[in-house]
């Protein structure tokens, strides 16, 4: 079995990780011939990474999304016919064509980049189009990482896409414990930390965390709000804090490479985004045997909280106020319980999947 993997480009991102770590589970669990297409620059800081597991990288040379110079795409489809299955994660329009044309069985993954929040312009309209007639009529098979997912693609692209299957992400093991930084040690004894670990970008809403900590703490004086990650509304949220004066309460470490080590100091984490694809930071977070809480709208993150346990749904700030409150006293041994949940999501679930379902399409 051989299977190319398309993406944008090597530059390490959250889809570029996990395709990277799909190539090397079929190549060491199923030995099958698993490469990466990158449509646009082939050199980036993923391939070093790729380099260290033995996986082949190949350079579309594609200036941007709407490059579609007969040439290159020939190129490109001279590459795909080295293949049994093309497996495509980033929805470019030209190349899903070309993918079709090469006579190769094609399979989508939708990660979710929906863009909810931001304005839809009538190029992102006609893109969206264009993306639903793709996927309805040149693509074989539709991976979708959630249910929310699969209805919010059916919703955009159309009712066809009922026929795809939801395939929950993988999780790989966490890295052995590590340290975290003296201050933030220095600042966490002794308290109850509730975390956060993400980018300070609006779709994560730490806003709506930070309201819910100030409800909270006024019964609680013990209790730190640990902000772990970097982002563009840093100033807003500080700005929010010195509002609130909540200045000795809350402790900004940064951006860290580490996180699990910051999610495992912490007594509970608290995931405010709206409409997130997947819930793979709060498999994470379980993993790491801490609990984890949600609001209702969170999309994909809500749907794998609900499996585990309901009441880490929240509706609203006074509700995960009230969240915080129970796992103030929370059960220590529930740790063993959430890692087990967390272990349902494992990389060598999702590949196996995957391999099936290229074995279908390259058989069917």
């Amino acid at each position: 079995m051989k299977v190319l993997h398309v993406i944008t480009n090597a530059d390490i991102g959250g889809i570029e990780r996990l395709v990277a770590q799909i190539c090397r589970e079929l190549r060491v669990a199923h030995g099958a011939t698993s490469d990466i297409l990158c449509t646009m620059r082939g050199e980036g800081t993923l391939n070093g990474y790729l380099q260290s597991l033995g996986i082949v990288c190949l350079s579309g040379k594609l200036s941007s999304g709407m490059d579609f110079q007969p040439w290159k795409l020939h190129r490109i489809k001279r590459m795909m016919r080295d293949y049994d299955v093309v497996h495509i994660h980033s929805a470019n329009f030209f190349v899903i064509l070309t993918a079709y044309l090469s006579g190769r069985k094609v399979c989508f993954s939708e990660h979710g980049g929906f863009g909810f929040g931001s304005a839809l312009s009538w190029r992102k309209r006609c893109m969206q189009k264009l993306k639903g007639f793709a996927l309805r009529h040149w693509v074989d098979r539709v991976f979708f990482n959630s249910e929310f997912s699969r209805q919010t693609a059916i919703l955009r692209y159309g009712a066809k896409l009922g026929n795809g299957l939801v395939i929950y992400n993988g999780v790989e093991q966490l890295p052995p414990a590590g340290a975290i930084d003296a201050e933030t040690q220095a600042r966490t004894a002794g308290k109850f930390v509730v975390c956060v670990a993400a980018r300070f970008a609006r779709v994560k809403r730490i806003d709506r965390l930070i309201a819910a900590f100030d409800l909270f703490r006024r019964s609680h004086p013990d209790a730190l709000l640990l902000l772990v990650g970097d982002g563009p509304l840093r100033a807003e949220y500080e700005e929010q804090i010195r509002r609130l004066q909540l200045e000795e309460l809350v402790h900004f470490a940064g951006f860290r490479q580490n996180v699990y080590d910051y999610l495992r100091c912490a007594d509970v984490s608290v995931l405010p985004s709206a409409n997130e694809a997947f819930g793979l930071s709060y498999i994470e977070s379980l993993a790491a045997g801490t609990a984890c809480v949600v609001f209702a709208d969170g999309g994909g993150l809500a749907e794998i909280a609900r499996q585990f346990d309901p009441a880490d749904v929240v509706p609203d700030e006074a509700g995960l106020a009230r969240r915080l409150a129970y796992y103030r006293h929370d059960d220590k041994d529930a740790a063993a319980r959430r890692q087990a949940f967390a272990g349902r999501f494992s990389m060598e679930k999702m590949v196996n999947t995957l391999y099936q379902e290229y074995q279908a399409q390259a058989n069917g």
